[in-house]
């Protein structure tokens, strides 16, 4: 059959049975091969009927259900029939059950992986080939009895049973299907690369919040967020707050050596006002210890405690 335009390139595409009218009958079976075999269109869309060179409106002049088209009115036996399954719509929503198989799974989606060992009558723990999503995602067995999952449990790639497996025993895991890509994460290895900027809020902390100090005895540029212990008393020091702060940086300074009145310390704005003025700040009381806090450009470093 010719086209207009691009061939289609899914569907049936068959030419129907002629159908023989009598005058009164609605409905006819719809088939192909000479009667051989019934056609069962998904919906009207998908069949072209015409009769006497007309063509028919779906839903309309006909419907179908099965292989059954049934006719809004009867044709008459003069009515000449044409028609033509032109395929079914190619549908990729919801699989049916049972349809899919392990060869159309991606390899990174499935691993059957059988595992075996030998117990020893005191070794409880085993290192897998590769890291199961749970304890119920393998098929644990000892000498062929299947093991519950109280029997073990699994933290990455290892195994451990609740008891040794006996001497000589065969041991023998089989992995399920599929793997996860974010099971487990193991212990102490999250750093701060890992960690995106602003992920962690305030909600996820625990109080009161461990604060690292840094030892200070000569001029130095502040991090927001860090806290130092200044000594002045060899020379005075200058603490130089941070470049380009955002809304709630804080620095802290504490006077270690009680000797800011001998020699001071001083903090300068770089670019930033200091309790909404455009002056450094000089700490000349000794002991002293407080907070600044970042408020915006015009208020600038705000002392939260003193």
């Amino acid at each position: 059959m010719a086209y207009i335009g691009q061939t289609p390139t899914y569907g049936e595409f068959k030419k129907l049975d002629a159908l023989t009218f009598d005058g009164s009958t609605t409905s006819y079976s719809m088939t192909t091969g000479g009667g051989a075999n019934p056609v069962t269109p998904e919906k009207e869309e998908t069949i072209i009927i015409s009769l006497n060179g007309v063509l028919q409106e779906p839903g309309t002049a006909y419907t179908v259900s099965g292989s059954t088209i049934t006719f809004a009115s009867a044709p008459t036996t003069t009515d000449t029939f044409f028609g033509v399954l032109i395929g079914n719509v190619l549908s990729i929503g919801v699989p049916a059950d049972n349809t899919i198989t392990a060869s159309k799974l991606s390899t990174a989606l499935k691993t059957f992986t059988e595992d075996t060992f030998t117990g020893d009558g005191s070794t409880v723990a085993f290192t897998l080939s590769t890291a199961p999503g749970s304890d119920n995602a393998v098929l644990a067995t000892i000498d062929g009895v299947v093991q519950p999952n109280s029997a073990y449990n699994i933290s990455s790639t290892t195994l451990t049973f609740t008891a040794a497996p006996g001497a000589s025993t065969s041991i023998r895991v089989l992995h399920l299907g599929f793997v996860t890509a974010n099971a487990f994460i193991a212990d102490a290895s999250v750093g701060t690369a890992q960690l995106a900027d602003n992920a962690v809020t305030s909600a996820k902390l625990s109080y009161p919040v461990a604060i690292d100090w840094e030892d200070k005895t000569a001029n130095f540029t502040a991090v927001a967020g860090n806290a130092y212990f200044v000594n002045t008393s060899s020379n005075a020091v200058t603490a130089t707050l941070p470049l380009n702060p955002t809304k709630g940086d804080q620095v802290r300074f504490l006077d270690v050596k009680g000797t800011f009145s001998t020699n001071n310390l001083t903090v300068t704005r770089n670019g930033d006002p200091i309790q909404g003025s455009a002056t450094d700040l000089v700490v000349n009381s000794d002991r002293s210890g407080f907070s600044l806090v970042y408020f915006d450009s015009t208020e600038g470093w705000l002392l939260l405690e003193v």
